[in-house]
Formats: structure tokens, sequence, C-alpha cells
């Protein structure tokens, strides 16, 4: 099927389900989006805390370690690409349709939102690039 006939065969199903079926299909996209994050999420945290106790082993202040994870973690909205390419290659190598599941679950929302107020929303493909910096 050619990626037109595809996508308004898409969007004929997506004009014909109720809102209750939107609700589920969007709790799968969800459950998708976390199980798909969750390992790549877990492994930059445990990075983060084995750095911050290390640094404050060495500094002989061990009670800090707390303190040095939360401002290691305030740093990763301030990535610069070289780390956030970084930390895009382990999601992608993990879930190499992670794009997809973004784009399903923002998708997903915007027919709900456009069903239930009558509205039409335009709806440019996500980039999970710009979606980090606001994990």
């Amino acid at each position: 099927m050619c990626p037109n006939k595809l996508n308004n065969f898409v969007y004929n199903i997506l004009n014909n389900m109720s809102i209750s079926d939107f609700n589920a299909v969007e709790n799968d996209y969800n459950e998708s989006l976390i199980k798909a994050l969750h390992p790549s999420l877990m492994s930059v945290f445990n990075s983060i805390f084995r750095r911050a106790k290390s640094e404050c082993t060495v500094r002989q202040q061990r009670r800090l370690t707390l303190i040095s994870v939360q401002n290691l973690l305030t740093k990763i909205p301030k990535w610069n690409k070289g780390q956030l390419h970084q930390f895009l290659s382990i999601i992608k190598k993990n879930v190499p349709n992670i794009h997809n599941i973004l784009n399903g679950c923002i998708e997903i929302k915007l027919k709900l939102y456009e069903r239930c107020y009558n509205r039409r929303f335009n709806f440019d493909p996500f980039k999970i690039e710009n979606f980090l910096h606001y994990i």
C-alpha cells in the first residue's frame, strides 16, 4: 500500500473510533513509550548516580551524594549536542522505533482533542531530540 493510501486508511479508522477506543489506544501508546524509555533512562540515572558517588567519595563527602546527584540532574536540560547524541544513540539502539512510538502518543492525543473539541490540529512529526530536554 502506498503511503498516501495507508495514511488515508489510518485516518479513516481514527475518524470512526469512539472516545473509549481513543483512550484505550492512548493507554497502549503511553505504556509502550514508558517501556521503551525506562531501560535507557535508568541507565543514564545509574551512571549519574555512580559519577556523583565517585566524586563525593574522592572528596570524602559521601553524605553529599544525593545533593551531587540532584546537581547533575539539573544539567540535563543544558546538555550540548554531543551529550544529547550519546544518550539518543543509547535509546535508538535499545528501541529503534522510538520515533514511531513518540509520534503515535502525540498523534492519538491530538485526534482525541480534535474529536472532543471539534477542532483540527496540524501535526508535524515530532523529533525525539526536542523531546529529551523535557523528560
